[in-house]
């Protein structure tokens, strides 16, 4: 998860959209693919790749230089994070993502009451 958790949380919004859920969603075939090579996704038209796009505003930097192994890794752990914690993937409505960006992309701090 070095290469996934400085933008990406499993259930959190950040730099780019939560992961959990997304092996729920997607096969390790089209997730191998995108994570690749995410600039192709995109220009190809695909759909989940595009409203992503739209929603960030950034494209994901390509991956390629992971072995077949390091990905199916990475995504084996997702997995069962997500199993673990019953994680829902970020749900594409259209254009639209449900559960996207609230517009705070870290919870409030709660004051101590320490001085």
């Amino acid at each position: 998860m070095k290469y996934c958790s400085s933008c990406h949380a499993l259930e959190a919004d950040g730099m780019g959209p939560p992961l959990g859920g997304i092996t729920n969603l997607l096969s390790e075939k089209e997730l191998t693919a995108f994570i690749n090579n995410p600039s192709k996704a995109i220009e190809s038209g695909n759909e989940r790749a595009v409203s992503l796009h739209a929603r960030y505003k950034q494209v994901m930097p390509s991956f390629a230089q992971l072995q077949e192994n390091e990905v199916s890794a990475i995504l084996a752990y997702v997995h069962q994070q997500t199993q673990l914690n019953h994680l829902a993937a970020l749900v594409l409505n259209g254009d639209t993502i449900q559960g996207g960006l609230t517009g705070k992309l870290t919870p409030p701090i709660n004051k101590s009451g320490l001085k």
